[in-house]
């Protein structure tokens, strides 16, 4: 039991140990990120937002009720997410999330503080200041009155300075390296950005009108009341749906669909067998053939074939022969008289004779053993060869996969630029309908009802960016149709390549296989053929390249093949995306 508790505690000790450690180096590089300009603008937005939430909320609680507060449901979890996501690579896919929840809670607070809170808070400014829109100040007296107009003005404010940070940590995480370099949509984003930033600016000035009654003085208030209180109901609908809207001009937070085929998994790649164990394969093989299979006809025909010798005698007979022979050499002697001489002892063996016994044994044994070593080498060089084709095939496919890779990575860059169109697009047509041209309305009508000598400043400003946007127009739509065009065009080069199994011929009804003769212009070796590699775009221009006839029209075959695949995925893309 106590060993049990003892394991426990220090399982606990360890993942405590870890996740401390982990911490301290999220720490540690999200310090070392605030050398950068992205580093230095997430801790700014973030700064900015926690004020403005703070400091809202106390203008509704003072003038409201502390009901109010159920906004901290959003206005939390947005924190935690700006401040979670805070690694520079990571903005373009947060950054929307978060402004489009901020503009839709920011503009319900708008709606409420227009109608609630600002009526209530005392004045400290001349009305003839107000109405000509000189009332943005920081002055030290506006300040000693906390609950002013101008002060709740000013906290308004914050939001084009935040709107200002995303745009910087997006352009930084959607254009890289590319953000030094003047291009179109790089154009279109900052250009956006200081659009933007001046209708918020416009709204803020629009959200005065809520104290029109002292700014108008008694007698316009009794002669044309119907027509203020019609303007003070319309305006905070214009604050709300121009907020809302302008949600959309972010680069990510409406984009085109694009349906892009699923790659291939890594697992379906050939893996080439290991040279130890191939060679452990072969060695078991060999060890556990029977010696009838070694000795065998099977194994060595010629051997097998071959007239048998005589039996090699054994080492001590070979002793016992030659001391026999060295005996009958010493003994050797003449019969004396009387005696039989009986039979003469055998010659003793020649030594070419023994040399050849010997050298015929030698032989046999290695004999076997060459025929062995040369198995075995067969069978090493088999071995070799079968794992350096596996290797140049599995070569071949992750070279094809690197480009695939690079492919479609340049197509993601893509669409997300244009991200930055559409956003642009989107931007202008609610700068045009929802800010400036009902705010200059207003703004001219309030002019000639009351009869002022003098035009309201940021009226110059609504036509000024009307003029802008309808100019502007045109080129923003053309660019987004070019955009589009550019990644249809890619995708469907990309589909064609490397997804063409499920691309089919509208006129012959058949799967997009290779024809036969592209098949041998494949296969050939030729270097001709690798125009399968091309893409179908490049396929066409390749085919007028000269060369032999038989190349020429395998060209020419692969060339009209592609160009009717890059036909199907265009209307596969174009159907997809409609």
């Amino acid at each position: 039991m106590r060993r049990k508790t003892k394991q426990r505690f220090l399982v606990h000790n360890a993942r405590k140990g870890g996740i401390i450690r982990c911490l301290a180096n999220v720490v540690l590089a999200w310090s070392q990120s605030l050398l950068s300009p992205q580093g230095l603008a997430h801790v700014v937005a973030m700064l900015c937002l926690g004020t403005q939430i703070v400091l809202i909320n106390v203008f509704l609680v003072r003038y409201l009720s502390r009901t109010v507060l159920l906004t901290l449901i959003v206005d939390v979890p947005l924190f935690v997410h700006l401040a979670w996501f805070w690694r520079p690579e990571s903005a373009h896919r947060a950054a929307p999330t978060q402004w489009f929840s901020y503009c839709w809670v920011h503009a319900a607070k708008v709606v409420v503080l227009f109608c609630r809170v600002m009526p209530r808070l005392p004045s400290v400014s001349s009305s003839e200041d107000a109405l000509r829109g000189t009332d943005f100040t920081i002055d030290r007296a506006y300040f000693e009155n906390f609950f002013s107009p101008t002060m709740l003005a000013n906290v308004l404010l914050i939001t084009p300075v935040f709107y200002g940070l995303l745009m910087f940590r997006t352009s930084k995480a959607i254009f890289g390296s590319l953000s030094k370099r003047v291009t179109v949509d790089l154009i279109m984003h900052y250009d956006m950005l200081w659009h933007v930033v001046i209708d918020m600016v416009d709204q803020v000035d629009m959200f005065y009108y809520a104290r029109l009654a002292e700014w108008v003085g008694r007698e316009a208030l009794e002669n044309h009341r119907h027509q203020l209180v019609q303007i003070q109901s319309v305006v905070p609908f214009l604050l709300f749906f121009s907020i809302v809207l302008q949600a959309q001009a972010f680069p990510g937070v409406v984009t085109d669909r694009w349906t892009i085929p699923e790659a291939k998994s890594s697992a379906a790649l050939p893996q080439p067998e290991p040279v130890h164990v191939a060679a452990t394969r072969s060695s078991e093989a060999f060890a556990q053939a029977s010696p009838r299979q070694i000795s065998g006809r099977s194994l060595f025909p010629a051997f097998a074939t071959a007239p048998a010798l005589p039996p090699l005698p054994e080492p001590e007979q070979r002793s016992a022969l030659a001391s026999e022979q060295r005996q009958g050499t010493s003994s050797l002697r003449l019969p004396s008289e009387g005696e039989n001489p009986g039979e003469p002892p055998p010659p003793p063996m020649p030594e070419t004779a023994r040399l050849s016994v010997t050298f015929a044994s030698e032989g046999l044994v290695s004999g076997v053993s060459s025929t062995v070593s040369e198995r075995r080498s067969s069978k090493s060089s088999t071995v070799g060869q079968k794992i350096s084709s596996q290797s140049i095939k599995r070569d071949e496919i992750l070279q094809d996969e690197r480009i695939r890779r690079k492919q479609l990575q340049a197509l993601i860059q893509l669409i997300r630029q244009q991200s930055v169109i559409l956003a642009r697009k989107r931007a202008a047509m609610v700068s045009l309908w929802v800010v400036d041209i009902p705010f200059l309305f207003i703004r001219v009508y309030l002019w000639h009802m009351l009869q002022h000598s003098y035009f309201p400043g940021l009226g110059i400003k609504n036509a000024i960016c009307i003029a802008l946007n309808l100019m502007q127009y045109t080129l923003v739509a053309l660019a987004s149709n070019e955009s589009y065009k550019r990644i249809k065009k890619d995708l469907a080069d990309y589909i064609a390549r490397f997804h063409s199994a499920g691309l089919e011929f509208a006129s012959e009804g058949r799967s997009a296989e290779p024809s036969p003769e592209l098949q041998v212009a494949r296969t050939s070796g030729d270097p001709s053929s690798a125009i399968a590699l091309a893409t179908p775009s490049e396929a066409a221009a390749s085919a007028s390249v000269a060369s032999t006839p038989a190349q020429q029209d395998a060209r020419h075959a692969e060339a009209r093949k592609q160009k009717a695949l890059l036909q199907r995925a265009l209307r596969r893309v174009g159907r997809e995306t409609a």
